[in-house]
């Protein structure tokens, strides 16, 4: 955990940091990350740290949605030489989560280096008070180019606005799994002038929280695939005997300054001999991060965006015969192999002889006996496997 903020040898009154320097930003600063960047890498270094993850937490993001002030003594322009060397430092120990405030939003970002040579995946945490912000608009100055066009280094993962929430972290072993429950109706306006005025009561509401989003990694390496999928763009993956591919489709998920959202995935595999109590034809993709559903919200809707699919395809055993009934399934909440869009949030079912096509809509899946392949359009993660419906 991280203090940039100002310390005793400083005066919290002004805008002069210990070494005598000004903050453009208007913050006062205690240490610098530049002054505490060797005792950062000395903890984080993950051949002596003494544990299998790691995450960094901070008071300001790397990159803010409504504050432009950042941790780095000023704007997102501010020391870029800091910026490299502590993103490279989180990224060559393996930190693959930036946890901070500030902002009072839901917000998952993949952000970069200025230098473009790192990268880390931020998560601006959910109000837990009576205060919320509004995202600016990508091309304020004050954000130098941070948000947009070819110096563009923020890439929207998931965003909700204007309510109350939190997380649940998991670690087992290399495995972390990430929980995000918020408040089910949100839509909550600010006290005082945070951001559209009012009075607020100063009596807590009642809240009903549910369970909005989930994501995670694995930090083994054997057998691990990490990657980013933007609109229209795919991934392939091979195990043992299987070829897999994840396609994210043109959905409308999008977060309040109109970005299409990013999607921060990972994948591994376990043989097909690990499924128990079906017949599965190709080996077992475990996905995360990959088609969770997007959120999306204003003072008007509060509404899970489910518009936020990918198509998985996956190949299967060569000699079964075209008569062989197969599907793309995946596990439901009582460990039984059900068709993969049955756990889909939203979407028509319908099933479609062939092989995947760009366009097919949430909900659609099939079979293409001649390349021995099954697919299906989705928005959750799961496990999947082609499973032998008739034996």
């Amino acid at each position: 955990m991280l203090d940039t903020w100002a310390t005793p040898t400083s005066n919290p009154q002004s805008n002069d940091a210990p070494n005598g320097t000004s903050n453009a930003d208007g913050y006062a600063y205690g240490y610098t990350v530049h002054d505490q960047q060797a005792w950062i890498d000395n903890q984080l270094d993950r051949l002596t740290r003494g544990t299998e993850q790691a995450f960094v937490f901070a008071h300001q993001p790397l990159i803010a949605e409504d504050h432009q002030d950042t941790m780095f003594s000023g704007y997102t322009n501010a020391n870029p030489d800091w910026q490299n060397a502590f993103f490279a430092g989180m990224q060559n120990n393996g930190v693959r989560y930036f946890i901070s405030g500030h902002d009072h939003i839901h917000q998952r970002s993949i952000i970069r280096s200025p230098d473009g040579l790192s990268g880390v995946e931020e998560l601006i945490c959910a109000s837990c008070s009576n205060k919320f912000y509004t995202p600016r608009e990508l091309t304020d100055p004050n954000w130098f180019g941070a948000k947009s066009g070819s110096t563009n280094r923020e890439f929207s993962v998931s965003q909700e606005m204007y309510t109350v929430g939190f997380y649940i972290f998991t670690v087992d072993g290399p495995i972390v799994t990430v929980d995000y429950y918020s408040d089910s109706e949100g839509n909550w306006w600010s006290d005082a002038a945070y951001p559209g005025g009012g009075t607020g009561t100063l009596i807590t509401p009642t809240f009903n929280f549910v369970k909005k989003e989930t994501w995670g990694y694995s930090s083994s390496p054997k057998g691990v695939s990490v990657f980013q999928l933007t609109q229209g763009s795919g991934y392939k993956i091979k195990f043992g005997g299987t070829t897999a591919k994840v396609l994210k489709q043109g959905g409308t998920a999008s977060d309040y300054t109109g970005r299409s959202l990013m999607k921060d995935a990972e994948a591994w595999w376990a043989h097909k001999k690990s499924v128990r109590h079906a017949y599965a034809v190709s080996d077992v993709l475990t996905l995360v991060g990959a088609a969770s559903a997007a959120i999306e919200q204003n003072h008007s809707t509060s509404n899970a965006n489910s518009d936020d699919p990918v198509a998985i395809t996956m190949t299967y055993d060569s000699s079964l015969k075209r008569s062989d009934a197969v599907v793309l399934s995946t596990m439901d909440e009582n460990g039984r192999w059900v068709n993969a869009v049955d756990k889909n949030i939203g979407g028509t079912k319908q099933f479609v002889e062939g092989p995947w096509k760009e366009g097919y809509p949430l909900g659609t899946y099939g079979v293409d006996p001649s390349t021995h392949t099954a697919w299906a359009v989705v928005n959750h993660d799961s496990d999947f496997a082609v499973i032998k419906t008739r034996q």
